[in-house]
């Protein structure tokens, strides 16, 4: 249904894109998450492309850092495979999903204020620091190989 969110009319549209978005977002948010991580930096082909496009994982990581300290509001960051297998690190507001661009979701950080303030208050940059320390790199790879 989000791939082709267009062909809805008007209010079903939107309520697809809002509360579709919302589900999809949040499922993946919590499938890349993990108690420990199983690596501190992505591997195999994923490792590569993040090379490839950023230079390195550090640099990756800054630009994504600062993408995500950057959003006003709520929304996501997201880590994204484009059509062509190219890596993009875009923001999205509220609950919109980068499937609805024709992009494929491979990491999000979930932006909204319920999923830092119980924790961090306002501290969100701590949250977005904190979070790369409980990535699950194997369900990302995964992702991206789909």
């Amino acid at each position: 249904m989000l791939k082709n969110a267009e062909r809805f009319r008007g209010d079903v549209r939107t309520s697809v894109i809002d509360n579709g978005g919302g589900v999809y977002n949040h499922n993946l948010y919590f499938e890349i998450l993990s108690p420990s991580s199983n690596a501190a930096s992505p591997h195999g082909n994923l490792g590569k492309a993040i090379n490839r496009d950023f230079g390195s994982f550090d640099k990756f990581k800054e630009e994504f850092n600062n993408c995500a300290k950057k959003v006003f509001g709520s929304g996501y960051t997201f880590l994204v495979k484009d059509s062509r297998g190219f890596l993009k690190i875009v923001d999205t507001p509220d609950q919109i999903t980068p499937i609805t661009c024709g992009l494929c979701p491979l990491l999000p950080f979930d932006l909204w204020e319920h999923a830092y303030y119980l924790q961090y208050l306002n501290r969100r940059d701590e949250y977005i620091e904190n979070l790369w320390k409980i990535i699950n790199w194997n369900k990302v790879q995964e992702c991206y190989m789909q």
